[in-house]
């Protein structure tokens, strides 16, 4: 992976992040991999040393390993941090590490936007963790041990601010506890083997538009002197309507975009639907 530095951050950055990047093992699927789109592991396994990235890209990525080697360097009580677990699945190598295991409780570290959260645990979030919840059932599959109950995300809000706490529905401290819903074993098996055959099947298809994060195009309808629109609609037609009996000086229109494509992506540079589109 070819890591630049297009807007000369300090030497420091850079060599941090190259030691943190490393190809997929064609044999082994991480957990981060599996709830992921299949192109994206195939073509950094295709393109590993053709991939071109900024090292701004990953100065978030910095903060949440800052994070887990902190927490993990925490000596206190009885939980275990940083469990490394791997398991054979339908004949395909497992590799997850859970963060936090304390008793009945499974624990992941978020470092997050308050708006992300604030929009409620991922769908991601939630395979994530039911997924180590199963690699640990497995592990722990009659030794006796506490079974897990609870899955639970632990956040870091790194763009609260402290003026919005006033307001009962914004976090009060930078640091949210969310409770994930924990499916069945049965559940968690069944989805991990879906995952597996989309990898499998289907490992150079299209991202689908979720996977791309994409969004929709909108038309706002505006007002002059008037800073947020006075109405957003989903279609040009529901605009003018509106307007035609609401008022408001202009329509703009507000085009969806694949967010995902665009601004995370770790293979478009690479990637032949990026290039198309």
């Amino acid at each position: 992976m070819i890591v630049k530095n297009k807007y000369l951050l300090p030497d420091g950055l850079v060599e941090i992040v190259e030691s943190q990047l490393h190809p997929p093992n064609p044999d082994r699927f991480s957990v981060t991999h599996i709830i992921g789109p299949p192109l994206i592991r195939t073509l950094q396994i295709k393109h590993w040393n053709e991939i071109e990235v900024d090292v701004s890209d990953y100065l978030w990525m910095l903060l949440g390993s800052a994070v887990d080697k902190l927490i993990s360097s925490a000596k206190k009580g009885s939980a275990i941090r940083q469990h490394r677990m791997e398991q054979k699945i339908d004949g395909h190598t497992i590799v997850g590490v859970a963060d936090v295991i304390n008793e009945d409780v499974l624990a992941d570290w978020k470092c997050t936007s308050v708006w992300s959260f604030l929009n409620g645990v991922k769908a991601e979030w939630e395979a994530q963790l039911n997924i180590y919840n199963y690699l640990l059932w497995l592990e722990r599959k009659g030794n006796g041990n506490v079974p897990i109950r609870f899955l639970k995300i632990y956040a870091i809000l790194r763009d609260w601010q402290a003026g919005k706490s006033y307001d009962k529905s914004y976090p009060q401290i930078p640091f949210q506890t969310e409770f994930v819903r924990q499916w069945t074993n049965e559940q968690q098996l069944q989805y991990i083997q879906s995952r597996l055959k989309d990898h499998i099947d289907n490992s150079e298809r299209e991202c689908t538009d979720d996977e791309k994060w994409r969004s929709k195009t909108t038309w706002a309808v505006k007002k002059e002197g008037r800073k947020s629109a006075m109405r957003v609609l989903d279609t040009e037609k529901d605009a003018t309507e509106w307007q035609l009996h609401n008022g408001g000086d202009s329509i703009e229109e507000r085009k969806g975009e694949c967010k995902r494509c665009r601004l995370y992506c770790p293979v478009k540079s690479v990637c032949k639907y990026a290039k198309e589109k």
